[in-house]
């Protein structure tokens, strides 16, 4: 029988997950969902290379957006990965 461990790291993230509509609003929202966070960076799919290309330009404004979020759940985001090979 396998044990199943609360994970706080894994709770955490899907915590952060789910702002995610809060910092793109609705015009990314459907069309851009986080999958991944590893050490400080935040993989996102996106639903084609168009979107990879304008939330690239939006990157710096998205981190800004997303500090308080990542900072009262405790993790550090330098940077945003946008994959739309993923979508």
């Amino acid at each position: 029988m396998r044990i199943l461990q609360h994970d706080p790291q894994g709770t955490a993230q899907v915590i952060l997950f789910g702002f995610w509509g809060n910092i793109v609003r609705k015009r990314f929202e459907k069309i851009s969902i986080p999958y991944d966070f590893k050490k400080t960076t935040l993989f996102v799919s996106v639903m084609s290379s168009a979107v990879v290309q304008e939330l690239t330009f939006y990157k710096a404004d998205l981190l800004k957006k997303l500090e308080p979020y990542a900072k009262g759940l405790n993790f550090t985001i330098n940077d945003i990965r946008f994959d739309y090979k993923n979508w």
